[in-house]
């Protein structure tokens, strides 16, 4: 005698489904100018292709987001506040301040820059990509000079080179494991 085939619990007998509490997202502000849009776009990919959904299927309990200066240019400024304002604090409250530096360092990445300095525990890393071509007296490379006792850069080759993605990969992986063993908190400080 077959059996009648089985049929799907009623709404009443079904468990709620339940959300799990939403992953903390962690931002990191990329600080750069013009001529780094390359160096954004490879910065956001890895995040988006390659740590964020690595991150999902581990079940983390945090998500990386990416702002870029560029997304909020047209947005409105609060009262009283510049545009420049607005990525200053944007710097400031990001968990995290990643700065893309080529040749040129304009004068609002340096502000970015020189703000988030002044904050104690804020977490802020350079990546300055040098050519061939790179003077050894840019912009870049004074800035760098002067700010030497308060911060650390990583000094890589061109961007889309082998050694620039190392770099890139190295501070999102440090962000990662920083984040998982402290829970998200005290990551990547520089050393004062």
């Amino acid at each position: 005698m077959n059996s009648p085939p089985a049929q799907p619990p009623s709404p009443a007998s079904a468990s709620p489904l339940r959300a799990g509490p939403r992953p903390q997202e962690l931002t990191i502000f990329l600080s750069s100018g013009d001529d780094a849009l390359d160096a954004r776009d490879c910065v956001e990919g890895l995040v988006e292709r390659v740590f964020n959904p690595q991150l999902r299927r581990t079940n983390a309990p945090f998500r990386f987001a990416v702002e870029r200066w560029e997304r909020e240019a047209a947005q409105r400024n609060q009262p009283g506040e510049g545009t420049n304002d607005r990525f200053v604090r944007m710097a400031r409250e990001a968990d995290m301040t990643v700065a893309l530096l080529l040749e040129h360092l304009g004068p609002g990445t340096r502000e970015e820059l020189e703000a988030v300095l002044d904050e104690t525990n804020h977490q802020i890393k350079p990546l300055w990509f040098v050519t061939p071509h790179t003077h050894p007296e840019s912009d870049v490379a004074t800035f760098l000079d002067e700010h030497a006792d308060r911060l650390l850069h990583e000094k890589l080759g061109e961007i889309g080179s082998t050694e620039s993605w190392e770099g890139i990969v190295k501070v999102l992986l440090a962000r990662t494991l920083d984040a998982i063993y402290d829970g998200g908190e005290e990551v990547y400080r520089e050393q004062r």
